[in-house]
């Protein structure tokens, strides 16, 4: 049995690479992980299209040519640019993760020490990513986030109260604040955006908005706004109920920090979101966090 997904795992450290696989067999034992040793051997492997991967976990410290300059031509290539990419790396310095995510990483994860920290990893890049997991997998034990505030670009007036209600019944305290489509979207970022105290930890962008050209014209205004003004890097999680493979290679071309498939049972969206919150602020790591 398979799930159709594929991971590449690209590490120098053979235990770094068994201890990463390891967590993702205790989780989700039927993605295939294809393990590379460096940056060479993945841009061997994706020149010659032997297998496209689903999402790239890679070292940003390896001999020969490192992570960030294998990032760099992926991200330069129209064939490869859509393959979204997790960096790896020990250090925890904020100009170096602003480094990779302005060179194009879709998540920036500082290398894990534990076995729970491996854990963590591996549900946090299933969620945000690969979109296998079920509710079994869930977090459903630890202290929720103290989300600022979240902001929601949500066409969809039913699908937008279903959102909030969601977020509230796991994060009472959270601010969601809704936009109804690419102009209005517009408009608060240049008049109300910087006004926020504190800015929002988190945008959920429905991708058909009505149409994907929308959507993603929205993330790139985003994306751009947020460069301009030199303001804090804020996750962009993209949503939809289409797990096309077009759409998300569309949105991870854009950089989106992750793609989520709504879910069709309505009873477990306040989960996703709750720990899709959960690990973009314990797990993945931002500039200045």
């Amino acid at each position: 049995m398979t799930t159709g997904k594929t991971i590449f795992i690209v590490d120098d450290d053979e235990d770094d690479r068994l201890l990463i696989t390891e967590a993702f067999r205790d989780f989700e034992p039927y993605v295939e992980i294809v393990l590379l040793e460096d940056g060479c051997g993945l841009l061997d492997m994706l020149r010659k299209n032997i297998i496209m991967p689903d999402l790239v976990l890679m070292d940003m410290n390896m001999p020969r040519v490192s992570g960030l300059e294998v990032l760099h031509t992926m991200k330069k290539d129209p064939v490869h640019q859509a393959i979204p990419v997790v960096i790896l790396s020990t250090t925890s310095n904020s100009s170096l993760i602003s480094q990779a995510y302005e060179m194009g990483a879709n998540a920036f994860m500082v290398k894990p020490v534990t076995t729970t920290d491996y854990q963590a990893m591996a549900r946090a890049i299933n969620i945000c990513f690969l979109n296998t997991f079920s509710a079994d997998h869930f977090l459903t034990s630890f202290k929720p986030p103290v989300a600022r505030s979240i902001l929601i670009i949500e066409d969809n007036d039913d699908h937008s109260r279903l959102i909030h209600f969601a977020l509230k019944q796991r994060m009472p305290n959270v601010e969601a604040i809704r936009l109804s489509d690419k102009y209005e979207t517009i408009q608060f970022l240049h008049n109300q955006y910087k006004g926020l105290k504190p800015l929002p930890a988190m945008i959920l962008l429905d991708l058909y908005l009505p149409t994907r050209e929308d959507g993603l014209s929205v993330l790139e205004e985003i994306r751009k706004f947020i460069v301009i003004n030199r303001l804090a890097r804020v996750p962009i999680i993209v949503f939809s109920y289409s797990d096309h493979r077009e759409d998300l290679a569309a949105s991870f071309a854009k950089q989106a920090n992750g793609y989520l498939v709504k879910p069709q049972d309505f009873s477990k969206w306040s989960f996703y979101f709750e720990n899709l919150s959960y690990f973009w602020s314990k797990t993945m790591a931002l500039p200045g966090n």
